[in-house]
């Protein structure tokens, strides 16, 4: 009857050799590793964008300011806006439209800017505009305070402040006379005599 030896023998001193010889490790120069894939992709040009057109940092705020939470001031490329609780200050850039293009309303509690041209030719060919942009209006500025004014340069302003509440004038208050006694000057009522028979005197 054959046997069979199913015991097996293992080199470990030569598995120490090979991991210490090749180790797993990236190196620089390895058509793998990031900085060689980095460097071999293709550099993307940068697209002209049609004149008039905004910049991608437009559309990023910038908080110059940020005093309370009541009080904000954002500034873009396209405006800027300082807003509090009772005061609203906004310019933004409307310099591609004229002026019978332009509509400004409160609708509810939003102040309403509306731009819109017509077709036009530029260096790229034809564009037409159109943008309606909405701000909250403060709680404290009613929609009759908002005013706004256009630049010769094409700045459109709109502000808004709260009306000021002033004090009430000094004023004197006459003095009535009144004929009948106060409750606390009147005399005290008579006192009632006792209705029981007073007692017989002693003989």
């Amino acid at each position: 009857m054959a046997t069979f030896n199913t015991q097996t023998t293992y080199n470990r001193t030569y598995e120490k050799k090979v991991i210490e010889e090749n180790p797993r490790v990236v190196r620089s120069g390895s058509p793998f590793s990031t900085q060689t894939v980095l460097q071999n992709l293709p550099s993307i040009p940068s697209i002209p964008l049609p004149s008039g057109f905004p910049s991608f940092q437009s559309f990023v705020p910038s908080y110059s300011s940020h005093q309370s939470t009541s009080s904000r001031t954002v500034a873009t490329n396209v405006g800027t806006l300082q807003q509090s609780d009772d005061s609203i200050h906004l310019s933004i850039n409307v310099s591609e439209y004229k002026t019978e293009e332009l509509k400004v309303s409160v609708i509810g509690d939003f102040i309403v800017i509306e731009a819109k041209h017509g077709e036009r030719s530029d260096e790229l060919g034809t564009i037409e505009r159109q943008f309606t942009r909405k701000i909250a209006l403060p709680k404290g500025c009613p929609p009759e305070s908002v005013i706004s004014s256009l630049s010769s340069d094409g700045i459109l302003s709109i502000s808004a402040v709260a009306p000021r509440k002033e004090a009430s004038p000094a004023r004197s208050i006459p003095i009535k006379v009144v004929a009948t006694p106060s409750a606390q000057t009147s005399p005290a009522p008579p006192q009632q005599q006792s209705s029981q028979p007073s007692p017989n005197p002693q003989v």
